[in-house]
């Protein structure tokens, strides 16, 4: 991974998880050419024979909602589905029978509206979500049993310097 080898690096946390099969979801988030999409497909390659139902790639760029969003998704995880249940329903219902890593391309296009992601996590425990974004603002969520919260700045800012201490990424990155 050319110009970021330290963040798989061995000892690494991104390493460990992926040595370990036990990667969690996560969001990368940058400016394009900074090797988002070359980092979580890297990734992707990785871990996917942990998971019984392996990996699906899903480009986001023409989802501007959850409804276009899951009809992306459901395409590549169940080719030929033809159940008449809205978009969302299915795919929840599709995603609670899988074990899988759904990598998402182009997060950003569904940033004012994160609660289909939000739905999957808090409802598909055995899914995990490798996703990155360019640019725009992303609105992140925290799932908590009482719905779903908007991650703060101040939470961000603690989340970056808790990486900067353990080497995830240097101060300049």
């Amino acid at each position: 991974f050319a110009g970021q080898v330290h963040v798989l690096a061995p000892g690494k946390p991104l390493r460990q998880a992926i040595d370990s099969g036990q990667l969690h979801s996560m969001i990368f988030w940058g400016p394009p050419g900074v090797g988002k999409t070359t980092l979580a497909l890297a990734v992707a390659t990785q871990v996917q024979h942990h998971y019984r139902d392996g990996a699906h790639f899903i480009a986001l760029a023409a989802a501007s909602d959850p409804l276009v969003m899951a009809t992306t998704i459901i395409g590549p995880v169940a080719p030929g589905d033809t159940n008449i249940k809205s978009p969302e329903s299915r795919l929840i219902e599709l995603l609670r029978q899988r074990a899988l890593l759904l990598v998402l391309d182009n997060l950003e296009q569904i940033a004012g509206d994160a609660s289909l992601i939000a739905t999957i996590l808090a409802a598909c425990p055995a899914v995990t979500l490798l996703a990155w974004a360019t640019g725009g603002v992303l609105k992140l969520l925290r799932v908590r049993e009482d719905g779903e919260a908007p991650v703060t700045e101040e939470e961000i800012k603690v989340l970056v310097e808790q990486g900067t201490r353990a080497g995830v990424f240097d101060e300049t990155e």
